[in-house]
């Protein structure tokens, strides 16, 4: 059993595509989890609007962080294993530097857009307290995944899992601290916002100490025109991640306007439900990604990967649909009208987990114009009804539908599929 033990071990040591893996899944299940607990936390302090009012706020940061970027994290992975040292981190001082600029900028647009317009959250833009506090925690919203990954294109895996850890206890610490003398929505987002600023301190430090990179804010955005590869792969990539990221990002704003602040905490909350399934394709589709790109182009990763996620995601998706009622009692019995959509959410999981596949194996292959095309129908498929409905009871039903042309052109437009892979 020992010699069994050091055997497996070893072999996971040697495999990265299995290592990093089960640390990317670790965290990944254990960030869907925490999130899952800090919702149970935050429904049961706070009430179902001031919830639905929070879950706006945190998708309208999320949705500019998202295009603030540039994709030069996902180039870092692709390319910095083949630069010399110093033109790896000067490729990082301008990634992290321009994306905090962008942010700024991004951040200013929106809040100048709310002033002129009527919005649920108009406040925002109108009080120096909530101004300040969105635009910074806009901008850490954008670094902790850039920053992520900086240290996955390093194949530290297990320092992403530690940083994150950090922003887990804060998380589900803070509410229990911001009950006494903020409002729900504040609470929740100056959470979010303590929390990622933290854990990006944690990650600027394990960058300098273990990985001997110093951030410096000097942004060579000509090192980068130079490098027109590069910029070319950040910007195609960049431009279809955002599309289809941009579904589930904007559709609480849409769900608020057009629903009310009820609604889109129920859809918030139906979405960390869905993540527990999403958590495991984006670990395996993003560790594979990661070795696929340090073996120039090779899927066969992709296609073991795939198959360690066909294995698990059914059944997965099958116990989760049927304690669904379960899980919505703990955040209250108000949540237990929104039953119908948070079953069809958990159902459109396992579609937006074998989503991640298709643009991986596109990103391995330097193949930006598939993964643009892709995530164009995507995002039309699922956002074109989500506008068009009238009324909350067909959300799920057609994010369950709209998966549909998405998902069959990545299946005539993909190879993944075609070659035998081994499960070890």
């Amino acid at each position: 059993m020992i010699r069994l033990s050091q055997t497996i071990t070893k072999a996971l040591q040697n495999d990265f595509l299995i290592s990093n893996s089960i640390y990317l899944f670790i965290n990944n299940i254990f960030g869907a989890g925490v999130g899952f607990l800090f919702w149970i936390e935050a429904a049961n302090l706070y009430s179902e609007t001031e919830i639905g009012t929070a879950t706006a706020i945190l998708s309208a940061s999320s949705l500019i962080a998202g295009i603030s970027n540039w994709g030069l994290g996902l180039a870092l992975i692709r390319h910095i294993n083949q630069l010399p040292k110093s033109e790896g981190n000067h490729l990082i001082n301008t990634t992290l530097s321009w994306s905090i600029l962008t942010t700024i900028l991004f951040s200013g647009a929106y809040l100048a857009f709310l002033n002129i317009t009527p919005s649920t959250l108009s406040f925002i833009s109108q009080t120096n307290t909530w101004t300040i506090a969105f635009i910074l925690g806009t901008i850490t919203m954008t670094l902790v995944p850039v920053t992520d990954q900086i240290l996955l294109a390093h194949f530290a895996g297990k320092t992403v899992f530690l940083r994150s850890l950090i922003m887990y206890a804060i998380k589900l610490s803070l509410p229990l601290i911001f009950v006494y003398f903020l409002n729900g929505s504040k609470a929740v987002f100056f959470t979010f916002a303590i929390a990622s600023i933290t854990s990006i301190i944690y990650s600027i430090q394990q960058l300098k100490q273990k990985l001997r990179i110093h951030y410096t804010p000097k942004p060579n955005l000509r090192y980068v025109l130079n490098h027109k590869p590069i910029l070319k792969y950040a910007l195609g990539n960049h431009l279809g991640s955002y599309l289809i990221s941009l579904p589930y990002t904007i559709a609480p704003l849409i769900i608020i306007e057009k629903f009310g602040e009820s609604i889109a905490a129920q859809f918030y909350i139906g979405t960390m439900i869905a993540m527990l399934i999403n958590s495991l394709a984006m670990s395996l589709s993003t560790s594979a990604f990661i070795q696929g790109s340090t073996e120039e182009g090779d899927t066969a990763p992709l296609q073991r990967a795939l198959k360690i996620m066909t294995l698990i995601i059914l059944p997965m998706t099958t116990v989760l649909y049927f304690i669904s009622p379960l899980l919505l009692n703990l955040f209250g019995n108000s949540y237990l009208k929104g039953l119908p959509l948070i079953k069809s959410l958990i159902l459109a999981a396992p579609f937006s987990g074998f989503a991640l596949f298709f643009v991986a194996n596109w990103r391995i292959k330097n193949q930006v114009q598939n993964i643009n095309i892709f995530g164009l129908i995507y995002t039309l498929g699922l956002l074109l009804p989500l506008t068009l409905t009238n009324t909350s009871h067909n959300i799920g039903f057609y994010l369950i539908i709209g998966n549909i042309p998405a998902i069959t052109y990545g299946l005539t437009n993909s190879n993944i599929l075609n070659k035998k892979a081994q499960l070890l």
